[in-house]
């Protein structure tokens, strides 16, 4: 069975329409890029726990930025125990000692 002509000319005539549109669909000059944005850049959040409550760095350099934090514990019982131990703390060991909890 033959196509008629209108049928071959509506094909061709859809191809050629979809080919310009391709065509004129690209554009000349790309969008300029945005630039990113630090994602939390909006606010200070050196308050919160964990954090050395800093503005600046102490050790601050281009290629290292260094912080050192010192965790220690003083603990005074007025039971006086013989052996310096604290009943009903996990974390406290002893008393009458400083501890050095994390370095």
């Amino acid at each position: 069975m033959q196509r008629n002509k209108p049928d071959n000319l509506l094909i061709y005539f859809s191809a050629i329409v979809l080919s310009l549109m391709a065509l004129t669909a690209r554009a000349d000059d790309p969008a300029p890029d945005l630039p990113k944005k630090d994602p939390f850049a909006f606010a200070d959040f050196s308050w919160l726990n964990g954090n050395s409550r800093q503005r600046t760095p102490v050790f601050d350099s281009k290629a290292f930025t260094g912080e050192l934090l010192v965790d220690t514990n003083y603990v005074y019982d007025f039971n006086h125990p013989k052996d310096h131990t604290l009943v009903g703390s996990s974390e406290l060991g002893r008393t009458n000692e400083v501890q050095l909890q994390q370095l």
